[in-house]
């Protein structure tokens, strides 16, 4: 087909017809293909399905055994919570008897204790009192040795004085 510039091209109808030919050919083919091709379809189609449901079936399988071992994991969990908590309330009645004992035996050193700071408080107050007594009567000596002292000083003096007076001859 050469055409003019500024031509249409045209198609004659001997090559409409070949062109016809070649698609009708092609299409019958892809007609005779298209059984086949349906039954390919849902054989591939079935085995996805089948392959869905074994998947699935698996998943269920797969949940339910999860399922029944978190049950079982949580029923012993419980179980050890309560022994757990058996035992913690085991030690703290233990704890508390165990305060108990100790706070008597607190109380009891206490008792003693108050009871030498007593003794030891009269024991302190009675040399308190004899130190007292001591040194009052210390003082006394003292004043006494002092009285002694002017007696013995007075008495030199007159046994001087009367020296002299006898030296002089005034005695």
């Amino acid at each position: 087909m050469i055409h003019e510039k500024y031509e249409a091209s045209v198609l004659t109808n001997e090559v409409i017809e070949v062109h016809l030919d070649y698609l009708r050919a092609g299409f019958d083919s892809m007609q005779a293909a298209l059984p086949v091709l349906r039954d390919k379809i849902d054989r591939l189609s079935e085995t996805v399905d089948l392959k869905f449901e074994k998947t699935n079936a698996r998943i269920d399988a797969l949940n339910t055994s999860l399922s029944e071992k978190i049950d079982k994991a949580n029923e012993q969990r419980a179980a050890g919570d309560a022994g757990l908590s058996q035992k913690i309330d085991k030690v703290a009645e233990q704890s508390e008897a165990r305060d108990a004992v100790l706070g008597a035996k607190i109380d009891k050193v206490g008792e003693q204790s108050e009871a030498r700071d007593t003794a030891l408080g009269k024991r302190i107050d009675t040399l308190t009192e004899k130190v007292s007594k001591v040194s009052d009567g210390l003082a006394e000596v003292q004043g006494y040795q002092k009285a002694l002292f002017w007696v013995i000083s007075l008495a030199t003096i007159v046994a001087a004085i009367v020296s002299i007076a006898h030296t002089l001859d005034w005695i």
